[in-house]
């Protein structure tokens, strides 16, 4: 996997034996001159930061996004990386509790409102 960035990207998850650094350091002038003068490719810099991930695992194995800040300055999130639940105030409920108590909301929304609709009066 190639990444092109401003500068020298901050990445999660962490480097490990199904993830490895191959190439990280700036672009040179000639890739980037071969790369603006494909159809299409106006958008890339006059320079940049390459940096190319080796994936050492198969697609099925695989259990978290990559994660980048293309910034460089800031670790990016361990939630975004699939590293991490996200806590939104639930004391760390699991997901599956939220989309369940979302869908009974809903439901009983939908028998409500099927409740108050007009009867069809019979004649």
């Amino acid at each position: 996997m190639f990444l092109l960035t401003d500068r020298e990207p901050a990445l999660l998850p962490v480097l490990g034996p199904d993830l490895t650094l191959a190439h990280s350091q700036p672009a040179r002038k000639a890739l980037l001159d071969d790369l603006r003068a494909d159809a299409g490719m106006s958008w890339v810099p006059q320079s940049a930061w390459l940096t190319k991930l080796e994936v050492d695992s198969a697609a099925a194995d695989l259990n978290f996004d990559l994660a980048v800040d293309a910034s460089g300055k800031e670790s990016p999130s361990p939630v975004a990386a699939g590293l991490e639940l996200h806590d939104v105030g639930g004391e760390g409920l699991p997901p599956i509790i939220w989309a369940l108590t979302a869908a009974s909301v809903a439901a009983l929304v939908m028998v409500a409102v099927w409740l108050k609709r007009p009867q069809a009066t019979q004649s």
